[in-house]
């Protein structure tokens, strides 16, 4: 999965992207193969991406190359960008409304899908881990 060049997809005047493709990432401690079905609406002040992440993971249960059983995981992505010219330095990452985050990004830059998508699953896998979710696949 490639990261967007924003120049290229607001020369092209393109309202929005859709992507449907598998994502493996490998972190050091877990690892995850998911089916991402993503679409990104372009808007005069930034960027909406949405949908889902689906798949398997496992957690490293112990060195060298151990891994839990494969359990699966499902993501929702909802995330809001607004190019940085339409915002004061100050405000760069802030909720507008409760629940309503957003964050800036260069419109001269890149939107890394990869990394969007990792970052949301090292909060899911977060959230597992804390309700009892175990390197062993345990549910509490």
């Amino acid at each position: 999965m490639e990261p967007i060049s924003l120049p290229k997809l607001l020369k092209s005047q393109q309202t929005r992207l859709d992507v449907d493709a598998w994502l493996d990432l490998l972190e050091s401690d877990w690892k995850a193969r998911l089916h991402c079905v993503l679409s990104l609406r372009v808007k005069s002040t930034g960027l909406h991406l949405q949908g889902t992440a689906a798949g398997n993971c496992q957690w490293l249960v112990e060195e060298p190359d151990t891994w839990s059983e494969p359990f699966s995981v499902s993501v929702g992505i909802d995330e809001a960008y607004v190019f940085e010219h339409y915002v004061s330095f100050h405000q760069r990452e802030q909720e507008l409304l409760p629940e309503d985050f957003f964050e800036t990004i260069d419109p001269e830059g890149v939107l890394d899908l990869k990394d969007v998508l990792r970052q949301l699953m090292i909060l899911e896998l977060s959230n597992l881990s804390a309700n009892g979710i175990s390197a062993e696949g345990g549910n509490p």
